[in-house]
């Protein structure tokens, strides 16, 4: 299982109406005194109490536009738009005291290998610097984890190690190189386990002024609509009932996950609502745990930062046909009829993850 759509006319329609005090200087880390577009980003500003940090294998903004995944490419465009003092930080110049000034770390990891190998093995810079993230999240830093970034959050301690991969439950995983696919993704942002409680997100500050769809079951929003779709969910299932020790459509279970595990189910694949079960953007608080800080962790396929632009090339023997597809690298890229809502649930992490009520 890959996706779950539900499609309504109605919400097609209308969706597609709308849519188609400064403080000490830290100490800063040795960095290439080399000229730059970017402004030196990743020369440490004077510590501020919400300095945000864009993090990346690549040693500079340049290296990663040119040799990056488009995904993650476009993430530092609309990061360097939106929050222009955000830093362009490399996973290989973190070191002791690097991420003091730091308030909020966003990391966004695209694997199009097709090769699951490759997004269960994490890139070697990441895991060095893991020792000196976790300890700065473990004192009140917060981070955001997108796509195949979220498995970090097993290498930061926070969810122990083989969480997502685990055979005691179920996980759902893809890094190919994508498809057509002409449907429309509804992502839900209430859970109504059995038709017996619900638990609606939609007032969470990660979800601010985006509009939501509501039927007698659902509330959600769209995350994609019809083009090019590598379909890179990162999402796992049957973890709370497995923690909590009880049944997934008990209250108890949603309870005991959010208040004793600090775990917050924000949204699942509209299919998923009637159990406390899937993983899919979640938001970890401190929960029983030594971690102050807060983590939101996005593994829905449908929330990419970029949809490819796509031509049909010819045919294959069977009478398939062939594409081709390019990079739209953008601060706003222009093939998803909802990427807005994309972008604003980005903003709305960074400033909820930065300001702590927004």
């Amino acid at each position: 299982m890959t996706k779950h759509v539900v499609v309504y006319a109605l919400l097609a329609a209308a969706a597609l109406l709308s849519a188609c005090q400064p403080a000490e200087e830290p100490v800063t880390p040795d960095v290439p005194k080399t000229d730059s577009i970017w402004d030196n980003p990743t020369q440490l500003p004077v510590a501020r109490e919400d300095q945000i940090a864009f993090l990346s294998v690549y040693a500079t903004p340049e290296q990663l536009l040119a040799q990056g995944d488009d995904d993650e490419a476009c993430a530092w465009l609309w990061m360097h738009e939106a929050f222009p003092d955000a830093l362009f930080l490399p996973f290989g110049q973190i070191k002791e005291h690097t991420l003091d000034s730091l308030r909020v770390l966003f990391w966004l990891r695209d694997v199009e290998t097709d090769n699951i190998a490759d997004v269960t093995t994490l890139p070697e810079p990441a895991v060095a610097a893991a020792g000196e993230i976790a300890e700065w999240y473990k004192n009140g830093g917060n981070i955001i984890l997108w796509g195949h970034a979220v498995l970090y959050i097993e290498t930061l301690g926070r969810l122990p190690e083989g969480t997502y991969t685990s055979s005691k439950h179920d996980w759902v995983c893809s890094c190919g190189p994508g498809r057509l696919d002409l449907g429309h993704w509804l992502m839900s942002v209430q859970l109504f386990p059995g038709g017996k409680f619900k638990k609606d997100h939609s007032t969470h500050p990660l979800f601010k002024d985006i509009s939501i769809y509501t039927d007698n079951n659902i509330r959600g929003f769209m995350v994609k609509g019809p083009g090019w779709s590598e379909d890179h969910n990162c999402v796992f299932f049957n973890y709370p009932s497995e923690i909590t020790g009880r049944s997934w459509q008990a209250e108890i279970c949603y309870t005991l996950l959010k208040d004793y595990y600090g775990i917050i189910p924000l949204a699942t694949w509209d299919s998923q609502i009637s159990w406390v079960s899937q993983l899919n953007v979640y938001e970890l608080k401190r929960g029983n745990t030594e971690y102050h800080g807060r983590a939101i962790c996005v593994g829905n396929g449908g929330c990419e930062f970029s949809m490819k632009n796509y031509r049909q090339v010819g045919t294959d023997a069977e009478g398939h046909p062939i594409y081709e597809t390019s990079a739209d690298l953008s601060a706003h890229p222009q093939n998803n009829c909802y990427q807005d809502n994309i972008l604003l649930m980005a903003r709305n992490a960074v400033n909820y993850m930065r300001n702590g009520n927004e």
